[in-house]
C-alpha cells in the first residue's frame, strides 16, 4: 500500500519514505512475494506528475499489478 498526502509525504506499507526509494521498496516487496499488488492512494490535492512518477517506481520494480484507490463521490 503506497499513500500520497496533500503535503506530498509517501508512505509505503504505514513507513514514512522518500519518493527516491520507492523504487527499491517496491523491488524488496516483489522479492519476498512475487505475486505483489501495489495499492496507490493519493489525496486529490497531489500533483498528476508525483502519483504518476509513483507508479513509474513501482513498474520499473517490476511489480505489473496495481490498483488506484479512490474516493466515491456520495
Amino acid at each position: 500500500n503506497i499513500a500520497i498526502s496533500a503535503e506530498g509525504t509517501i508512505q509505503v506499507n504505514g513507513a514514512t519514505t522518500e519518493e527516491a526509494q520507492v523504487n527499491a521498496q517496491a523491488a524488496a516487496i516483489l522479492a519476498k512475494n512475487p505475486d505483489a499488488q501495489a495499492v496507490i492512494a493519493a489525496d486529490k490535492d497531489v500533483p498528476h506528475g508525483k502519483v504518476i512518477a509513483v507508479i513509474d517506481a513501482v513498474k520499473s520494480a517490476g511489480i505489473t499489478k496495481f490498483a488506484i484507490s479512490i474516493d466515491k463521490k456520495k
